[in-house]
C-alpha cells in the first residue's frame, strides 16, 4: 500500500512552510571537540563546548478526524523512538 502523499498535497506545503524565528544563531557541523587552541575567541573567558542534537521519531498522531478503527500501520509506529536520518 502506497502511504505517501501525491505531488502538490497542501500537507507537503505546510510542512516546507515551518520554521524557527531566532534573533542570534552559530552552528558548526562537525565531530570531536572543540577546539579554539589559541585563537583569539579562547581568550574571551566564555564557555565553549558541544550541545548535540537528537533527532528521534515521536509517537504517531491520528489525524483526529479519522474513521474509528483506522490505526497506523505498523511500519509508522516502529518508528517511534528511533533515530531520524
Amino acid at each position: 500500500m502506497n502511504y505517501r502523499h501525491p505531488h502538490g498535497s497542501t500537507g507537503l506545503g505546510v510542512m516546507a512552510g515551518r520554521g524557527v524565528i531566532t534573533e542570534e544563531a552559530s552552528v558548526t557541523i562537525r565531530s570531536g571537540a572543540p577546539d579554539d587552541g589559541g585563537s583569539a575567541d579562547a581568550e574571551l573567558g566564555l564557555w565553549a563546548g558541544t550541545l548535540p542534537l537528537n533527532a528521534r521519531w515521536g509517537a504517531p498522531t491520528a489525524d483526529p478526524l479519522l474513521p474509528v478503527g483506522i490505526t497506523a500501520p505498523a511500519h509508522i509506529v516502529a518508528r517511534a523512538g528511533t533515530r531520524h536520518g
